[in-house]
C-alpha cells in the first residue's frame, strides 16, 4: 500500500511539475514580449516628445533670426 501511495504522489508531482515548467516558460515568453512592447511604446513616445521640442526650438530660433536680419 505504501508503494501505491508513493507512486500516486510521484505521478502527481511529475504531472504538476511538468505543467508548472510549461506555465513558467509560457509566462516568461509572454512577459518578455509584453515588456518589450511597453518599452517600444515608451521609446516611441519619448522620440515624439523630443521631435516636438526640436521643432519648437527651430521655430523659436528662426523667429529670432528673422527679427535680427530683417529689422522693421
Amino acid at each position: 500500500m505504501d508503494k501505491a501511495i508513493l507512486e500516486f504522489i510521484g505521478k502527481i508531482v511529475a504531472y504538476g511539475g511538468g505543467a508548472a515548467v510549461i506555465a513558467y516558460y509560457v509566462f516568461l515568453f509572454l512577459g518578455k514580449k509584453w515588456i518589450e512592447a511597453k518599452f517600444a511604446d515608451s521609446l516611441e513616445k519619448s522620440r515624439h516628445e523630443h521631435a516636438k521640442e526640436i521643432e519648437h526650438l527651430r521655430f523659436e530660433i528662426n523667429s529670432l533670426l528673422t527679427r535680427v536680419t530683417c529689422p522693421q
